[in-house]
């Protein structure tokens, strides 16, 4: 009777030992969604940069779009390389090829002159306005060059086609 009872008692414990290690595995995977869901209170951004546009308030509760539809909730721009984007009537376009030297002049700015070359060109005119858009990249290390300033370029004025 006594084997029998240790039996019992032996196979008692085996069970306990079984749920709880059960208990262990559900508290883990409760840990992990937790976790989870903490990942969600951070957004992070791919790169460094700066919010320029929010268009939620700070501790709202936000979710998934609905399909089909986007939802942005900021914008982020990176200023360690700003984006000066032109125009440039055919005159001036037969003039300017990608590495050209350009002069980029922001008057809102104390030393508002900045040194680049054209980066790229559309392949092709606007039909609206007739005009070939080309951009340059300026580095910017001091951030004194924002996104949204206006600026004039000084195209180089060698011969057409050279």
């Amino acid at each position: 009777a006594g084997v029998n009872t240790a039996k019992v008692e032996v196979t008692r414990a085996e069970v306990g030992v079984k749920a709880a290690e059960a208990g262990v595995a559900v508290a883990e995977a409760n840990v992990r969604k937790a976790q989870t869901q903490l990942g969600y209170t951070r957004i992070l951004a791919p790169f460094d940069g700066v919010v320029t546009r929010r268009l939620v308030d700070v501790g709202a509760t936000v979710g998934p779009p609905l399909p089909g539809q986007t939802a942005p909730l900021l914008t982020v721009v990176s200023t360690d390389l700003v984006h000066v984007v032109f125009d440039m009537d055919e005159r001036n376009a037969a003039r300017v090829t990608v590495g050209a030297p350009v002069v980029v002049h922001v008057s809102s700015l104390p030393d508002g002159v900045f040194k680049g070359k054209v980066a790229r060109t559309a392949g092709a005119f606007n039909p609206d306005t007739g005009t070939l858009r080309g951009e340059i990249d300026l580095p910017n290390p001091d951030g004194k060059l924002r996104p949204g300033l206006s600026a004039a370029v000084e195209l180089p004025m060698g011969e057409a086609g050279k």
